[in-house]
């Protein structure tokens, strides 16, 4: 009940109402005042009571003028703490349904990228090999044999992404960073 010495413009603070938010709640927006305003049932379901102990309660507040007209108000408070709360976790597992969704699709176009790229490597790597066979000038082949083996690292790296892309459902394979080194040099 609303006591005597706290003014009506003080009350959502005086007695810990507040936004879901856990700002003060706006005092025109009490469910009795918009009640004896509105002349008819008022229901607020963005509340919360912070209690004496300085926890707080999540709140619907039902607030049913009574009299013709209005001499009082009454206004129930139930606990919907828990309805918060799953309403809360429901919006969280949907947000992370969405950025699942969103790295599958990433995770297709990247396949689909890898797999093209792919197709357009084995390309040069067969008309290099081609052109190698033919080849009589040394410096030539052997650019051709480089071009054959940069080919050869760059479907290995597409294969990688694939991999990745598949989640790690590629095949493991020794490398000797020696070897690569020379090969780059």
């Amino acid at each position: 009940p609303p006591r005597e010495d706290v003014p009506a413009a003080k009350f959502a603070a005086h007695y810990g109402v507040l936004t879901r938010k856990a700002a003060p709640y706006p005092e025109g927006r009490m469910p009795f005042a918009r009640a004896v305003a509105e002349r008819c049932t008022v229901v607020a379901d963005d509340m919360m009571i912070r209690r004496r102990d300085g926890t707080t309660v999540e709140v619907r507040a039902v607030a049913r003028p009574v009299g013709e007209p209005a001499s009082h108000v009454v206004v129930a408070l139930f606990d919907v703490s828990r309805e918060v709360a799953a309403e809360r976790v429901r919006a969280e597992c949907e947000q992370q349904l969405r950025r699942a969704q969103r790295f599958e699709a990433i995770g297709s176009l990247a396949a689909g990228t890898a797999h093209e790229f792919n197709n357009l490597m084995f390309g040069v790597k067969l008309l290099a090999a081609e052109l190698a066979a033919s080849e009589p000038d040394a410096k030539r082949r052997g650019a051709l044999e480089m071009i054959d083996d940069i080919t050869e690292r760059s479907a290995a790296l597409t294969r990688s992404l694939l991999g990745f892309v598949r989640r790690g459902k590629q095949r493991s394979v020794m490398v000797s960073i020696n070897d690569i080194a020379t090969s780059m040099a």
